[in-house]
């Protein structure tokens, strides 16, 4: 009897396991298709930002996320979503090394925890609000035209870094909205040379 009772639990346990697996997936995926509408429907590239950021941290519940472009004044915040607040983007502060992105992000991202934010030179700061991040993922948005933009997701688990298990499907939705901000990009200058011809 205890031999059959044990085999029973090792079965629900394997199917809770594919069970949840199953639900990972279709979310993933449903991510995935909200990010890829959100991304083709949109001409405005602030606008397709601020809405690929919001879906992405509603859906995989990450508190803030955000994109950058490293400028000669410092990093400008492109867009972001927060779930903890409404801010505006001249609100937040961040700073990472500036000097050889090549290296840093050698391998298409990078994925580190609070104790390594020093070490890695990185800072948020957001006046009026206490936001601690445990874990960040910062992906570089490639793209001919538009260069050293970077997509910021932090998380504020206290045990668990989500990051890893999640990394792909970031990195495919980077992917979409790099190829779509340089689309948005190249239309924008062919209108502008088509308005001087004019």
């Amino acid at each position: 009897m205890h031999n059959v009772n044990d085999e029973l639990k090792s079965k629900i346990k394997i199917l809770e396991d594919e069970n949840t697996a199953l639900s990972e997936n279709a979310e993933d995926t449903l991510l995935f298709a909200l990010a890829a509408e959100t991304i083709y429907q949109t001409d405005d590239s602030s606008h397709l930002i601020d809405q690929i950021l919001e879906r992405i941290s509603i859906l995989k519940n990450i508190p803030f996320c955000a994109c950058l472009q490293q400028t000669s004044e410092g990093l400008n915040v492109e867009g972001l979503y927060a779930a903890f607040a409404e801010l505006q983007k001249s609100e937040v502060q961040f700073s990472f090394p500036e000097n050889n992105y090549q290296k840093t992000f050698a391998e298409g991202f990078v994925i580190f925890d609070e104790t390594e934010f020093e070490s890695f030179g990185f800072s948020l700061h957001i006046p009026g609000y206490s936001f601690h991040p445990t874990f960040a993922l910062i992906i570089p948005c490639y793209s001919k035209s538009i260069s050293n933009r970077f997509f910021v997701f932090l998380d504020e688990s206290a045990t668990v870094n989500r990051f890893p298990k999640l990394l792909i499907l970031f990195q495919q939705i980077v992917q979409l909205a790099a190829e779509r901000l340089e689309n948005i990009f190249i239309l924008g200058e062919m209108a502008l040379l088509n308005r001087e011809l004019d």
